[in-house]
């Protein structure tokens, strides 16, 4: 489960690539996110591609994903995921990390 703060902070980090997400709930959150990149795959794939590399989702699974391409609406839904579980990797990266330490 995501909490708002968790969601404020992925919905902070797209923010500037994708303009600002009004969803306050995760679901509504997800599925906006989703409708993204659908219509990224449809006309703006060096548009998702920037954005894929700028939150540093593995490329790996990324192509993995888009070896698959009869299935524009189940890919869409598997990038919004991947696109949300790095961000949530960054974030609880950085509040588990004492910076002060370094």
């Amino acid at each position: 489960m995501v909490t708002n703060l968790e969601l404020t902070s992925i919905k902070n980090e797209l923010q500037g690539e994708w303009g600002a997400f009004e969803q306050s709930d995760f679901e509504a959150f997800r599925l906006a996110l989703i409708d993204r990149v659908y219509y990224c795959f449809n006309n703006d794939m060096k548009h998702l591609m920037s954005l894929l590399y700028r939150v540093d989702v593995a490329e790996k699974d990324v192509k993995m994903i888009l070896a698959n391409k009869e299935k524009l609406n189940v890919n869409a839904a598997q990038i919004a995921d991947l696109i949300i579980f790095r961000s949530l990797q960054k974030k609880n990266f950085k509040s588990d990390t004492n910076w002060q330490e370094c």
